[in-house]
């Protein structure tokens, strides 16, 4: 029987990712879903960045697997741990990353376990950059279990959407087929974000040729707030690399994500599906709201913002639409027409 596939989908923003996970969190207590049940009731969960550890939480196999409480958790009593403050003081800004990647790499090893990309559910899909091959990689578990050459660990994931430019370096992974060569199972990554900060146009794509019996699609997509990064032309117009590097990758996720939203919107007009977007804008500072910004007051502020993303969204009717459509029966993949590896163009 056909019916509506439906996503959910996280952007990319560091420690920004409080906000959608308490907003997240109240959604699913209004929805009345325990929060580690959430993710089923979703036939695809996308993210980026930070989005896409809050993702491979939310689908991690068994005791492995997060609520919007446990992702909260992670972003308070971790993210000293993964952004040190003063960290760059201690760096060279002009040749070294800002962070040294290991704290990192030891949460998402303590939060992920050994659990692989093929072992989650419902399907995840996470973004990344290939450095060598120039081209985007998709973590898609539909493909690592069609074949095992795209099978990763889920923290070796984690680690290489999260690997944004200038904070951390690249992300060198295996996939776990021993059966290739290393270079064949070798990756180069860095974040998803320089080319999708905001996933659900992806996934909606993937949707599309993964269910093709879908009438409809729903997608609910939760943003990380949008820094409106306003840049005096005049001062501008004699910048190098030093004046535009610390605001430029803000830059480009900000305009990326906002492209996607754009899209969503006006297939949202043509009645192609039921799009529901939980942001806000973060002006003006102070504070920053940067990637790495991990003061306590800031993250009391995230913790503020986050509540009024909610309230937004419940007090704009579209909480309402969302309980609606999540209370209908949800279509089986087969009933979808599950077809992993369906032919077409793909990342």
């Amino acid at each position: 029987m056909p019916g509506t596939v439906r996503i959910l989908s996280f952007d990319g923003g560091g420690i920004r990712g409080l906000i959608p996970a308490i907003a997240l969190g109240q959604v699913a207590q209004a929805l009345g879903i325990p929060g580690k049940q959430l993710a089923a009731r979703f036939h695809i969960v996308a993210g980026t960045s930070t989005g896409g550890i809050m993702a491979a939480g939310l689908c991690a196999p068994g005791a492995l697997r997060h609520g919007p409480a446990e992702l909260v958790e992670l972003y308070e009593n971790h993210g000293e741990t993964i952004f040190p403050p003063g960290a760059w003081s201690r760096r060279n800004p002009l040749s070294d990353v800002k962070y040294d990647p290991a704290p990192l790499e030891g949460v998402l090893a303590q939060r992920l376990g050994q659990a692989q990309l093929s072992e989650v559910s419902p399907e995840l899909m996470v973004t990344a950059w290939d450095l060598e091959r120039a081209w985007p990689k998709l973590f898609c578990s539909w493909r690592a279990r069609h074949a095992s050459v795209e099978d990763f660990r889920l923290c070796d994931v984690a680690r290489a959407t999260s690997a944004a430019p200038t904070y951390f370096p690249p992300a060198e992974i295996l996939s776990l087929d021993a059966n290739y060569d290393r270079e064949q199972r070798r990756h180069a990554l860095c974040d998803g974000g320089v080319f999708a900060n905001d996933p659900a146009a992806l996934a909606l794509a993937e949707a599309r040729r993964l269910f093709p019996r879908a009438e409809r699609a729903l997608v609910l997509s939760l943003g990380t707030g949008a820094r409106v990064n306003r840049i005096d032309g005049a001062k501008a117009m004699g910048w190098g690399v030093a004046g535009w590097l610390p605001g430029l990758i803000d830059v480009f996720m900000d305009g990326a994500a906002a492209l996607t939203q754009h899209e969503m919107m006006l297939r949202q007009a043509r009645d192609e599906l039921d799009y529901y977007r939980l942001q806000l804008e973060l002006d003006p500072p102070p504070p920053s709201y940067s990637l790495d910004d991990v003061a306590r007051p800031t993250l009391a502020g995230l913790r503020k913002l986050g509540d009024r993303m909610f309230r937004r969204f419940a007090d704009s009717g579209a909480l309402a639409g969302l309980h609606a459509a999540l209370s209908r029966p949800m279509a089986t993949p087969a009933e979808l027409g599950f077809a992993p590896d369906a032919p077409g163009p793909r990342l």
